[in-house]
This record gives structure tokens, sequence and C-alpha cells, in this order.
């Protein structure tokens, strides 16, 4: 009597691994998508730094900033009155004649950016009645820095007005562009990864239905 082995579907075994290390690697790419998402999400409400100041009047600020976002459009700092300031005109007016100087450090004193403000300050609208001027600090790498701020020349305009100044992301929709582009290759590549599974189990299917003729003989 003799009898023929059984040959291995080695090619959909090589398949169903390749559909294996593509479905890794998607889950892989939709994974970094959601952190990057999240990540400008934070950004978005972020605060890197909050302190209360008095612009009225020449002095010095100092203050710890939380750099968590170097991808923003824009980063700055808003003066923001404890009275909403509800044109664009009002928020330029405001702080206009203020001047001083501002420095970002590393906490071992290596400066990073520094520069001066004013007189005359652009503004940016927070809410549908609400508008702030604002100070630009520049981009740099993430990390916690020492902010200083000098006012030279104050408003008196801003005396009895409670105001702080607030640091803040501005995100114009392209910080979101990586984690697109993240979440498309993690889709194609879960349908790659699909559809070469659908590919072999329509091939065990056809295998297991139209057996080969067999090759066994009985002596």
């Amino acid at each position: 009597m003799t009898s023929c082995r059984q040959k291995r579907p080695w090619g959909r075994i090589v398949a169903g691994a390749v559909a294996a290390l593509v479905l890794v690697i998607a889950a892989n790419f939709l994974f970094a998508s959601a952190q990057a998402r999240s990540r400008a999400d934070a950004a978005r409400v972020a605060e890197p730094i909050r302190l209360a100041v008095d612009f009225s009047k020449p002095g010095t600020y100092t203050g710890k900033l939380n750099h968590t976002f170097c991808n923003a459009c824009s980063d700055y700092l808003e003066i923001i009155t404890e009275s909403p300031l509800t044109s664009r005109e009002s928020a330029m007016e405001i702080a206009e004649g203020l001047k001083g100087h501002l420095t970002i450090a590393e906490p071992q004193g290596t400066v990073i950016t520094e520069q001066s403000f004013g007189p005359k300050f652009g503004c940016t609208q927070v809410a549908s009645d609400r508008w702030v001027p604002i100070i630009d600090f520049g981009h740099f790498p993430e990390g916690v820095y020492n902010l200083n701020i000098t006012v030279d020349a104050g408003v008196p305009r801003l005396t009895g007005i409670p105001h702080s100044l607030v640091g803040r992301y501005q995100l114009c929709g392209i910080e979101y562009i990586p984690a697109e582009i993240l979440r498309l290759l993690g889709i194609g590549g879960c349908s790659l990864s699909a559809l070469i599974g659908l590919v072999i189990v329509v091939v065990t299917v056809k295998k297991r239905r139209n057996p080969p003729a067999s090759l066994n003989a009985v002596m």
C-alpha cells in the first residue's frame, strides 16, 4: 500500500502572515493618529502660562512657561481683561502705548528667545463677543522655560482694570494633517489586511469543495 503526503498550503500561510503583519502596522498607524489628534486637541485649550500682571505701570513679572506643543501656527500671550473687550478696535486701543520686552530661558539660564513688544498690538478673537490683544512669543522646542516680561512703559487706561497674561496656541488646521495622514494609512492597511484574509478564506473554501483527485492506490 502506498500513500501520498498532503502538501501544506504554503501560499496561504505566507499570505496570512503578511495580512497579520499589515494589520499590526495599520493598528500602530491608527494609534499614532489618535495620539496626534489628542495632542492637537489639548493644545487648542492649553495655557502654557498664566500670570497676574499690572500693565498700567512699569514692572517685571516672571513665571514658568510649560511649552507642550511646537507645531502651532502661532504661539502668543493674551492680555485678558476681566471685563470683556467686545471689538477688535477696543482690544487694540486698550493696550496701545504699552512697551516692554520679554525673554524666555531654559532652567539653566540659556536664553531661547528675546524680543520687545509695543507700542502697537495685534489682537485675536477668543469668543463671538470677545477680543484680546496679543504678544507673540515665537517657536522653540517643547519644554519647561522661565518667562521674564518687563514693562518699560505702562498704559494708564488699564489702571483699576484687573487683567492677566495667558499663553495660548493658535491652531489653523494644518496641525491635524499628520493625524489625518496616519489615519488614512491605518484604514488602508486594515482594508488590505481584510482583503488578503478574504482571498485566503475563498481559496480555502474552494480547495475543500474541490479536492484534488486522490493518487493513493491500494495494492
